[in-house]
Formats: C-alpha cells, structure tokens, sequence
C-alpha cells in the first residue's frame, strides 16, 4: 500500500499491485487545502495527513469514509507528519514555528515545543537515540532529547 497527497485536497491510496496505468484503488476526501504530507503506521492499520488546512487527519485505510479524527492544535499550515516507531504517536511540525507529539488512538498532543525562529518544514525521530530532528526556515537543524517510557 501507497498513499499520496495531492494539491487537488485528496488523498490517494495505491495498489502497485495492479495492472495498467492506474494503481489508485481508493480515495480520501476532508481537507480543504493542499496536502503537504502523509504518513502510514508501520501494520497499515491507519495512516495520517496535513496541509495548508492548518489540520492533522487521522485515517483507516480499510473504509472510505471521513476522517477518524481532524486534529487542529496547529494554529498555522503543518509541513510534515511521520509516526513515531511505536506506532502509538506520530509527530508534527507547522508554520506556527513547533513540533508536537501526538497521541495516535485520542488524537491529543502529548507534547508541544517551539522549535524555531520561522516555519518548521521537517520533523523526523531516531529511534536509537530517541532524538527529535527539526529543521526550520531559519536555516537550522535542531536536535530534541524525547525519551519515551
């Protein structure tokens, strides 16, 4: 399974399976501006997206229907999503110049960090040694102690 995210607010679950010129097997439908970004929990059993809509959007890829959960804690655009390894988190960065960790079955933010001085393009987790990386507008590349239980 593949999902995209697409200028036209959509997105797109691929089968790459499937014979011939088209491999979308299933559309979703909910945001209101362009998508930025989508990610898929390690057992495909949901996957998450953000945009220009200032929201989150939390999925089950198995029915088409309207979002599990629209998650509005940025108060700005949100660049990027990626689950967090355990699959019960994920993180998000925005326009509103934070990160947040989020929990991934309440949709409630765990934890909220201000991380730079402009938009936060890129948010990403080593799991060896349970370090946030962002990366800002204002040209930096920061690195976030997050120890997890």
């Amino acid at each position: 399974m593949l999902i995209t995210a697409s200028d036209d607010c959509t997105l797109a679950m691929h089968d790459l399976r499937v014979p011939g010129d088209s491999t979308v097997v299933r559309r979703f439908e909910g945001h209101t501006k362009t998508l930025w970004g989508c990610d898929i929990r390690y057992d495909d059993g949901q996957f998450i997206s953000c945009g220009m809509d200032n929201t989150v959007r939390m999925w089950d890829p198995r029915k088409e229907s309207e979002a599990l959960k629209v998650i509005t804690s940025h108060s700005n655009p949100v660049h990027c999503v990626e689950y967090m390894p355990d699959g019960n988190h994920f993180l998000s960065s925005s326009r509103d110049r934070c990160f947040k960790i989020t929990d991934a079955v309440t949709g409630v933010s765990c934890l909220s960090q201000a991380a730079h001085t402009g938009h936060v393009y890129k948010v990403s987790f080593n799991a060896v040694t349970q370090t946030v990386v962002t990366c800002g507008a204002d040209s930096c590349v920061k690195l976030w102690s997050v120890k997890r239980s």
